[in-house]
Parts: structure tokens; C-alpha cells; sequence
């Protein structure tokens, strides 16, 4: 994990990252959490439902209970795969279905997945 290319955009990364598939299954109102073990700027997501998101390296960046509260949660439409690349690091993926109700499994690949 290097900060060293903190604020250069995904595309222009200078630490290669591997590309393997994540996957973390969803239920009700419960966030859960992706781990990478590694910082990435970017991240595939794939969920059929609509998914609230966000990322940090490391600790819980914000409350995905409250997410109408807090503009670091984001949200996956469901339906298919989205990118979302930043240009700071991240290392975790926090994700909470965003009906809070139901299940699903969300997929997750560092890196630009299968665009």
C-alpha cells in the first residue's frame, strides 16, 4: 500500500494492481464490507439491486445507516457493472442494499473489471 500517487487519476496509476473478482453477499438493512488487502483508485461494481456505497483505506468512512445524511455514500443503480475511480486510495468497499430490504450479492474488481 504507497499514498505515492495520492491526487493522479486512476488511469495514470503507478502501482499495477491485480485483477480478481470480490464478492460479498447482502441482506436487509446490514452494511458489510469489501476488503482488496491493497490500496486501488478504482473499483467495478456489480449488483442486480441498487446498492449504497462508500470507500476508505482502512476504517469506517461514514454511516451507510444514515446515508441521506452523508455525501461520502454514493450509490450502485444495480442492474449490471459501474467503474467508479477516484483519485486517492482505498482498500475497503462499505455496501448496505439501499431499500433495506431483500438480498443480493455484490461483485467487486479493483481496476476498470470488464469495461
Amino acid at each position: 500500500m504507497s499514498t505515492e500517487d495520492d491526487h493522479i487519476k486512476a488511469e495514470a496509476r503507478t502501482i499495477p494492481v491485480e485483477l480478481k473478482r470480490k464478492k460479498q453477499a447482502l441482506s436487509g438493512a446490514t452494511v458489510e464490507f469489501i476488503d482488496f488487502g491493497h490500496g486501488v483508485k478504482s473499483v467495478s461494481l456489480f449488483s442486480t439491486n441498487p446498492v449504497e456505497f462508500n470507500v476508505s483505506m482502512g476504517d469506517s468512512p461514514g454511516d451507510l445507516i444514515t446515508a441521506g445524511t452523508d455525501d461520502r455514500v454514493l450509490m450502485h443503480p444495480g442492474g449490471g457493472f459501474s467503474l467508479y475511480p477516484q483519485e486517492t486510495e482505498f482498500d475497503r468497499v462499505y455496501l448496505k442494499i439501499e431499500s433495506e430490504s431483500g438480498t443480493d450479492t455484490v461483485h467487486a474488481m479493483p481496476g476498470k473489471g470488464l469495461e
